[in-house]
């Protein structure tokens, strides 16, 4: 006989909080990605490294590196922990690192329009920009990365808070 524990139930996390999220972590992301940067330029001769594909590709595997690990370690990256969110499967357990690449490539594809609009269509960046937020919108919108990852983020309220207060702290 198999017993099934059912998660507690938590609310799907709103598009404000989790674009406060994403905000958040993308400041946390760019120091990451400027020391992954750091650490290839001495074998570069200290040159920016432009129309690379290898280090395009080293770039694109250190952001799936810094979201996989939080999600599959704990389900929160620090803006997720600011903003009270937590990544789990639907069962309510932790994701495994299969669900966090699927995820992650699915998230992912808002960068498409932003990357190849001004390539392939001649827009100029800003129009480019706007097709890809635009698009970022849409995903977050129909959660499809979530869908096809069977992953949900949902919002931890805060505990309930006790009415004692607590005794002042002794010098």
């Amino acid at each position: 006989m198999s017993v099934t524990i059912e998660p507690p139930h938590l609310q799907r996390a709103g598009l404000l909080r989790r674009l406060a999220a994403l905000g958040y972590d993308s400041l946390l992301l760019l120091a990451v990605l400027f020391i992954a940067t750091a650490l290839v330029l001495p074998l570069h001769g200290g040159v920016a490294i432009r129309h690379n594909p290898f280090f395009s590709s080293y770039i694109f595997f250190t952001c799936f590196l810094f979201y996989g690990w939080f999600w599959t370690h704990g389900g929160q990256t620090l803006g997720m922990r600011a903003w009270k969110l937590r990544l789990q499967r639907d069962d309510g357990g932790t994701i495994t690192w299969w669900q966090a690449l699927a995820r992650f490539l699915l998230a992912s594809l808002w960068l498409l329009p932003l990357l190849y609009a001004r390539k392939f269509l001649g827009l100029d960046y800003k129009l480019s920009l706007l097709i890809g937020l635009i698009f970022l919108f849409l995903l977050l919108l129909t959660r499809l990365h979530e869908r096809y990852s069977d992953t949900v983020l949902v919002y931890i309220p805060a505990p309930a808070s006790s009415t004692s207060t607590k005794p002042a702290a002794s010098e």
